[in-house]
Order: C-alpha cells, then structure tokens, then sequence
C-alpha cells in the first residue's frame, strides 16, 4: 500500500511539474498599456508610449502638418495649434512600431 501512494504521488507531482513547465515555455508575458492621444487647450498629449519616437501630424485628406522628434515619449505633450472641427491623422513611431490615430481639433 506504501509503494502504490508514494507511486501516485511521484506520477502525479512530476506530470503536474510537466504540464507548468511546458505552458510557462511557450506563454510570453507582455506589460502592455492603452495608448492615448489626446489634443486638449491647444496642446497634443501622449500617454501609454514610452521610449524615443517620431510623430507626425497630417490633415485628414494627407497633407503632412507637423513632424516632431522626442527623445521620450512617457507622459509627452507638445503645443500644436489645430482649426478647430477638423478631423487630422496622428502617427507616432516609437519602439518599431507604428501606431495610427484619429483626433478631432
């Protein structure tokens, strides 16, 4: 009776161990955070980047406004004026990666 529980034991804590093993191996683990652009009283702002990056501004019909360079985008703003009503495309690139957004003025 000993052998049988210290076999069931044995099986079971070294396929559960093999099972953790195997999922903790292939699941990666981001941080990940909403990314926002807000334009607010005359001012763009920037929250959930972090890192150097680019951003350009462009009319909604594709007429580049503005280009600006930061050397970090954590908790960025920049004093942009915009007419107001009018829609513009807000692209920034920062970490390889290209993110689009929408705002209106």
């Amino acid at each position: 009776m000993r052998i049988v529980i210290i076999f069931l034991l044995f099986f079971f804590s070294s396929s559960a161990y093999a099972i953790f093993k195997e999922t903790a191996k292939n699941d990666v683990f981001e941080f990940q955070t909403e990314k926002k652009i807000v334009y607010q009283k005359g001012a763009l702002y920037l929250q959930g980047f972090y890192g150097p990056g680019n951003i350009e501004v462009y009319s909604i019909i594709g007429n580049k406004i503005t280009e600006k360079q930061a050397y970090d985008l954590t908790q960025f703003s920049f004093p942009l004026d915009l007419a107001s009503g009018n829609m513009f495309i807000i692209r920034v690139l920062s970490n390889g990666k290209m993110d689009t957004f929408k705002i209106i003025a």
